[in-house]
């Protein structure tokens, strides 16, 4: 299992991102997290998974495509073109970039 990305502490206790250069997006998702042991279990796929299928403005297909996942699974089989913009739609897929870069490398 990955680890976690978010942590449990603070006054008041909260959940927060552990390293200070912790993606934008997944900074947000630690701060929803509402119990210290979701939190502690909070990985990076789940934050990059976690992410609202309907937010995103790339989805062609969201009735076949309707979780993260099943998104960037099917994107990795056009070719990577989420991995390609890794300010925008890579946001959503980082853990598959980075195996399938690592993979081709």
């Amino acid at each position: 299992m990955p680890p976690s990305i978010c942590t449990w502490g603070g006054s008041p206790k909260r959940c927060f991102p552990k390293k200070k250069d912790t993606p934008a997006h997944m900074i947000e998702e630690c701060y929803k997290v509402p119990t210290e042991t979701q939190c502690n279990a909070y990985t990076e796929t789940k934050a990059t998974f976690g992410t609202d299928i309907n937010a995103v403005p790339w989805n062609d297909d969201p009735t076949t495509y309707n979780t993260m996942e099943k998104w960037c699974e099917h994107e990795a089989k056009e070719g990577l073109y989420a991995c390609v913009n890794m300010s925008g739609a890579g946001t959503f897929c980082k853990p598959m970039c980075d195996k399938m870069k690592k993979e081709n490398s």
